[in-house]
């Protein structure tokens, strides 16, 4: 499948850069994306795990990511900025023992390069957004089939519930001003 789709081409929020797969629905016979009344720039997982973009408007579920390593690395350099070297890696040591448990409690770590949190809460696509990035992620992009695979089985297994939900991806930029 293309990753433009068609005329319509949706691309990671983070940074612009182009998805290296897609898993667009065929939903009710309708391929996707179809940008119905020319207002869907946004992009939700359904329960099927295949992709439909809808308007920012509507409120979903959504999955944050981030990355643990750097996230790690950037709070030991945000605690630790004076002292020797030894120093240094104590403090740092006993800052993220004591400090980091509560933020990392909401996080999902899946693998060494990937951290996902399930927000249950409702938010149009700008506000999940926006509650991701307060949380020190991003919206959930899914750069891999594998690591999508991973992300989706584990919504499946602790959110049944949920029907569809946000991930980072947008024609908005390219279409939908």
């Amino acid at each position: 499948m293309s990753l433009t789709s068609g005329f319509y081409r949706f691309v990671f929020v983070s940074d612009g850069s182009d998805p290296e797969w897609t898993n667009w629905s065929n939903l009710g016979g309708y391929n996707q994306p179809d940008n119905f009344l020319l207002a869907e720039d946004f992009v939700e997982i359904l329960l099927s795990g295949e992709w439909n973009d809808v308007p920012a408007s509507l409120k979903r579920p959504f999955v944050c990511e981030h990355k643990p390593g750097v996230y790690f690395v950037i709070q030991a350099i945000y605690c630790c900025t004076i002292g020797s070297e030894n120093d240094t890696v104590v403090s740092a040591m006993g800052y993220l023992a004591n400090n980091l448990q509560p933020i990392l409690d909401d996080w999902t770590v899946l693998t060494e390069t990937l951290a996902i949190s399930f927000e249950s809460e409702a938010l149009t696509h700008f506000e999940a957004a926006k509650r991701c990035s307060k949380k020190g992620g991003r919206l959930y992009e899914p750069w891999d089939q594998d690591e999508y695979n991973l992300v989706t089985g584990n919504l499946l297994v602790n959110h049944q519930d949920w029907t569809e939900f946000w991930i980072g991806l947008s024609d908005f930029d390219e279409e939908g001003r």
